[in-house]
């Protein structure tokens, strides 16, 4: 529960989501996390709202796929932006 809630318990939980998606680099042995929203908040807002939510999917890629996670980017669609977090 700590990933998820700062002040969590040590206890188990099960969180459910689908990464839009997960870019590897083989070479390198590492991957890019990448999720699209549509938003019309400032980029600074986006990024703040979603980035516990891309932290847990860097967090599933690497203890599921054994992949180290080195980048995890917001697509802004509509505003065309990317945001890195």
């Amino acid at each position: 529960a700590k990933d998820v809630l700062e002040d969590g318990p040590d206890d188990k939980i099960l969180v459910q989501g689908t990464v839009d998606l997960l870019i590897p680099d083989r070479v390198n042995g590492t991957a890019t996390v990448v999720d699209f929203k549509m938003s019309k908040l400032p980029p600074e807002r986006i990024a703040a709202r979603y980035r516990k939510q891309l932290e847990l999917y860097a967090l599933a890629a690497e203890n599921g796929l054994g992949l180290k996670v080195d980048k995890k980017l917001i697509y802004v669609l509509g505003q065309d932006v990317i945001l890195e977090v």
